[in-house]
C-alpha cells in the first residue's frame, strides 16, 4: 500500500479521490491532525500566517481506523517515518477494493457495466464491493477518473472535441458539465488555474 508526504499551500483544493491524514500547527501551539473527507467538489484551503500543513496522502479505496489512528498521533509532529508506521497500523487497502478501482478508472473502461464484466462479477456486487466501504458508488468514481483525465489533457492545450470523445463523454456539451461539476471551472479556463494543473500532476484516482 502506497502513500506520499506533500506540502499543502493551494488555497483551491480540487477532488481526487484520496483522504489525507493532515498535520497542521500553529506558533506556540500543539500539533494537531485530522483526516479529510473524500470531496466531490473544490474546497478552500485558507493558511495562517506562519503556520505549516502536511498532508499524507493515502491511496484511493484506502480504509481507515480514523477514530484510533487519530488518538494514536497524539501530538507527534509531522515526521515521515514515524507516521507511516502509525499510518500503516491503522489503514487497509483491500485487494479487492484496489481491483476494482483500478478498472474502473481505466482509461480504456467505458461505463460501470464494462468494469463489472471485467472484473467478473454483476453490477449489484460491484456496487457493494465498493459502495458501502468507499461511500461513493463505482459510477460517480468514474466519473471523476473521466474528470481528472479529460483535465489533464485540456490543461495540456489538447482539442475540446477531441479530449471529449477519448474519455468517454457524449459530446462536449457534456464534458463540459462535468468539468464544472467536479472542479467548478470550465474547459476553457483550466489552463489559466495553474494551481489545478499542479495538483493533477500529483498521484490521486487516474
Amino acid at each position: 500500500m502506497g502513500f506520499s508526504l506533500h506540502l499543502q499551500k493551494i488555497s483551491k483544493i480540487i477532488p481526487d479521490g484520496c483522504r489525507d491524514l493532515i498535520f497542521w500547527s500553529r506558533p506556540g501551539q500543539k500539533p494537531n491532525w485530522a483526516i479529510t473527507a473524500l470531496d466531490c467538489r473544490p474546497h478552500f484551503s485558507q493558511m495562517e500566517h506562519g503556520a505549516e500543513l502536511v498532508g499524507f496522502r493515502l491511496q484511493p479505496g484506502t480504509l481507515i481506523k480514523a477514530a484510533e489512528l487519530i488518538k494514536s498521533m497524539g501530538h507527534l509532529e509531522a515526521d515521515p517515518k514515524r507516521i507511516m508506521g502509525r499510518i500503516e497500523d491503522f489503514c487497509t487497502l483491500p485487494p479487492s477494493i484496489n481491483e476494482a478501482l483500478s478498472c474502473i478508472g481505466a482509461p480504456q473502461t467505458t461505463s460501470v457495466q464494462h468494469a463489472a464484466k471485467q472484473l467478473g462479477v454483476n453490477i449489484r456486487t460491484l456496487q457493494r464491493l465498493i459502495g458501502a466501504p468507499t461511500g461513493r458508488t463505482p459510477a460517480r468514481w468514474l466519473a471523476l477518473a473521466r474528470a481528472r483525465r479529460a483535465a489533464r489533457l485540456i490543461a495540456k492545450s489538447a482539442n475540446l472535441a477531441e479530449t471529449a470523445y477519448k474519455c468517454g463523454y457524449s459530446d462536449q456539451a457534456h464534458m463540459s458539465r462535468e468539468l464544472r461539476r467536479w472542479f467548478e471551472t470550465g474547459p476553457s479556463k483550466l489552463h489559466l488555474e495553474t494551481t489545478i494543473g499542479q495538483q493533477l500532476a500529483d498521484p490521486g484516482y487516474y
